[in-house]
């Protein structure tokens, strides 16, 4: 049995998915659906984490929200999305674990309309949001070592992100999607 429930777990996983997306105009717009979706949820760490991110991220200039996404994942090694990289970086071991993940999406099912990698963080949260649980878990299981140096990462250059890593951190932590 889970620390909270299963369905809570998931949709917590989902919302992270979306709040690490890049802000384009639709999610942007968006954010206030984001934000009452979470507050419907259950009191739990993982939810308090997401909902104390989500009162700066609705609130953010869409524009200043864009410089900092950018800033944040796209110009840092170190806090790259791209859970396989975090841990392997360029090494030939990162095709294996792509290739891993990429077998596990297909037989589950999970088919993607977007050309991102098996490994970014937030198509590794969707598909535990929406796997069978022991898929779900399998999935988080291999992103746990890039989830836990991506949040070191983004907690050591003070970003608001790490809260959402956190999050995703403690669900990986206590697997519950059981």
């Amino acid at each position: 049995m889970s620390v909270i429930g299963e369905s809570a777990n998931r949709d917590l996983l989902a919302l992270a998915a979306v709040m690490l997306a890049y802000p384009d105009d639709a999610l942007c717009s968006s954010r206030g659906d984001v934000v009452t979706a979470l507050a419907g949820l259950p009191a739990s760490k993982p939810a308090k984490l997401l909902a104390g991110f989500a009162d700066w991220w609705a609130g953010a200039d869409p524009a200043a929200l864009r410089l900092e996404y950018v800033d944040t994942f796209d110009n840092r090694r170190r806090t790259a999305l791209y859970v396989t990289y975090a841990v392997h970086g360029d090494e030939r071991t990162r095709g294996q674990a792509l290739y891993d993940l990429k077998q596990l999406y297909a037989e589950a099912g999970f088919e993607t309309d977007t050309d991102e990698l098996p490994d970014y963080l937030p198509m590794v949260c969707q598909f535990a949001a929406l796997a069978p649980a022991e898929a779900g878990l399998a999935a988080l299981g291999m992103a746990r070592d890039g989830v836990q140096s991506v949040r070191q990462a983004l907690e050591a250059r003070g970003s608001k992100y790490g809260d959402v890593l956190a999050a995703i951190a403690w669900i990986i932590q206590k697997g519950a999607l059981q």
